[in-house]
C-alpha cells in the first residue's frame, strides 16, 4: 500500500485525472489500483487517511474511524456530487457504498480542505 509520505514521490496519485488522454487515464487507473488496499475501516488521524487508497465494493459498507480528540468531517465524491460524513471524536461512522455514479474512483478530503487526502476505489 502507498502511504501519505510516499505521495511526494507520486504526486499524481492524489490528482484525480478528469480530462486526460486515454493513455493517461489507463496509466492513472493502474497506479491507483496497485495502491489500493481492501479494508473495512478508513482511519483518520490529524486529517491523514490510512489507507491512502481504500478499495471497497459497491453495495458494501465500511467505517470511517476518527482517531482524534475533535470531530472531523469527511467529504467523499466527485465534483458536484459529494457526500459529507461527520465523525465524532474517537468515533466510527458507517458508510454504505451506494454512489450514484457507480464503480470508479472517488476522492475524499477531511474537514474544509480543498486538496484530496485520499482516494476511494469502488469496485463492482
Amino acid at each position: 500500500p502507498v502511504t501519505q509520505e510516499q505521495t511526494t514521490k507520486q504526486p499524481s496519485l492524489l490528482s484525480l485525472i478528469k480530462n486526460g488522454s486515454s493513455e493517461e487515464l489507463v496509466k492513472y487507473s493502474e497506479i491507483v489500483q496497485q495502491a489500493a488496499t481492501k479494508a473495512d475501516i478508513l482511519d483518520i488521524t490529524g486529517c491523514i487517511a490510512n489507507p491512502l487508497v481504500l478499495q471497497v465494493k459497491m453495495g458494501g459498507t465500511f467505517g470511517i474511524r476518527n482517531q482524534d480528540t475533535i470531530e472531523h468531517s469527511l467529504v467523499i465524491g466527485r465534483s458536484g456530487n459529494e457526500r459529507v460524513y461527520s465523525i465524532p471524536a474517537g468515533g466510527v461512522e458507517a458508510v454504505k457504498v451506494n454512489f450514484e455514479q457507480g464503480a470508479g474512483f472517488y476522492g475524499y478530503r477531511c474537514d474544509t480542505g480543498t486538496e484530496l487526502d485520499g482516494i476511494m476505489f469502488v469496485t463492482t
